[in-house]
Parts: C-alpha cells; sequence; structure tokens
C-alpha cells in the first residue's frame, strides 16, 4: 500500500474483490486490481455499506471542512464514484448496516461540535431517498450495529453507560437490551453462526460527563482486552470472567444479569 491510512473501511465483496476506503482524510480507494480509485470527497470516520447492485453506500465521515452530510456511491469495478443525497444530520463516527430488505440504516454518530447523536435515518435504495427514523433511546458513536438472524439490529457500545439496543425495522423502533460489564467504543462485532454476537475489544473511557460529548485529547483511555458475546434469544452477554476484572465497578450490572442466567460480559487479561 503506497499510502498510510486509519479510521476508514475495508470490504471484501461478493466477486472476491476487497476494497480499503478512503482513510485519515484521504480521497483515494485501493482496490486489489490494477488502478488506483478515487471517491468524490475526502473522508475518515465514514461508513462504507455494500449494495445489492455491488456498489458501495458511503457516508459521512470528518473532512478537511469538518463533519459531512455527503453520501456517494462508490463502484469498485468501473473505480468511480457518483454523489448521492445528502445526509439529514452532519454525522461522524457512526455505524450502518444493510437490512434484509436492503435499505440501509445510519444510526450516532458524533456532529461538528463534537456531541454525541442519538437520530438515526434510513437510506431506501429503491427510492434513493434519506428518511429520519426514530431515535436511539441513547446518544453514541464509535459504536457497532450488527444484523440479527431474525432481521434485527443489536446496536452495542459508544455510549458511557454501556447500554445495548435492539433495532427493529418492522416496527422502527429501538429497545434497550443487555448492559455490558464494561462500556465500550471503537470494538469489533461479529455474529456467530449460532446467532450469538461476539463484542471484541474497544477502548473505556474514564469521566464520561452527563452531556455524553466524546472524549478530549486529555480524556484517560485505556485498551479493554476483553470480549463479550451477546445472546438475542435471552438478551444478555455470556458467561465468563466478568467477576475477576472491574467487578468493583461493573458488580451491579453483572448481578443483574446473572438473575436471568447469564453474566454480561467475559474479559480476559
Amino acid at each position: 500500500m503506497s499510502v498510510g491510512r486509519r479510521l476508514g473501511a475495508v470490504l471484501r465483496l461478493s466477486s472476491g474483490l476487497l476494497v480499503i476506503l478512503a482513510l485519515a482524510w484521504i480521497a483515494s480507494a485501493v482496490a486489489t486490481g490494477p488502478a488506483n480509485r478515487h471517491l468524490l470527497n475526502a473522508r475518515a470516520a465514514h461508513t462504507a455499506t455494500a449494495q445489492v447492485d455491488g456498489s458501495l453506500l458511503i457516508a459521512g465521515g470528518t473532512g478537511n471542512r469538518g463533519v459531512m452530510k455527503s453520501l456517494e456511491f462508490f463502484d469498485p469495478v468501473s473505480g468511480r464514484s457518483s454523489p448521492g443525497p445528502r445526509l439529514n444530520e452532519a454525522r461522524s463516527g457512526h455505524s450502518a448496516i444493510a437490512l434484509a430488505d436492503g435499505r440501509v440504516l445510519l444510526t450516532g454518530g458524533h456532529n461538528d461540535d463534537s456531541a454525541l447523536l442519538a437520530s438515526s435515518e434510513i437510506y431506501d435504495a429503491a427510492g434513493t431517498t434519506l428518511n429520519p427514523g426514530a431515535s436511539m433511546g441513547h446518544a453514541r458513536a464509535n459504536h457497532t450495529s450488527t444484523l440479527l438472524a431474525d432481521g434485527r439490529v443489536l446496536i452495542a457500545g459508544g455510549d458511557a453507560e454501556g447500554i445495548t439496543e435492539i433495532y427493529d425495522p418492522a416496527t422502527d423502533r429501538f429497545v434497550d437490551a443487555a448492559r455490558l460489564a464494561v462500556p465500550r467504543s471503537g470494538h469489533s462485532a461479529v455474529r456467530l453462526g449460532d446467532g450469538r454476537v461476539l463484542l471484541v475489544g474497544g477502548t473505556g473511557t474514564a469521566g464520561a460527563t452527563a452531556r455524553q460529548r466524546l472524549p478530549g485529547p486529555a480524556a484517560e483511555h485505556r485498551r479493554n482486552p476483553g470480549r463479550a458475546a451477546f445472546d438475542p434469544v435471552r438478551r444478555s452477554g455470556s458467561d465468563g470472567a466478568a467477576d475477576q476484572v472491574d467487578i468493583s465497578v461493573h458488580r451491579f450490572a453483572c448481578r443483574v444479569l446473572k438473575t436471568r442466567g447469564r453474566v454480561c460480559e467475559s474479559l480476559l487479561t
């Protein structure tokens, strides 16, 4: 790779093509092909979501002039990008997930004032429109959205309290689910073969404010070596070593979930 990058997206398409998209305010998109490809706008902390037609929906992020409303469609075959409708709200550090019906759900993130967002919007490919969706119960950024086997979406991390939510596309509603033993952001999430969702790593923050603003450079951070498995049937996490790490801080949350037969999170040191 000829250009160093961070805070972007890597996607493997159904065709096997690997695409690395616009990282660190760089407009280039490197694909496993003979030439470099370029986006219309340099951006970072954006989302890239594969569409049914093979194109990628590139939304939001932070550019040279701040948090963006722009949206574009990148064709990894031709290497060309075309403009799309604008987001209803500028957002960066948000999450995007393709729903079972082909629509794309965008949630949270932060705006130019560094305030966390609870709002959502839905891109409808059929009408090429962006419509405001329901608001989450908790503002968050640098979180994950994971499509569950039944078509609902698990929203996890990115908030001070560590409360997960489940979005139901049929009702356009967010409902609180399990509370993480350790709040985390910037983590990874993947749905396992048995339907559970594995959350891995990320960072924890100290001194989160009641206004839920993004931590500044002086905020205290620590790496989160833990992992958590969310069970969508029980709406709780998997059992593990949660009692051995940070249990003095998170004892109440773990105890509540234990009464339902599960511990919220498994932490490994």
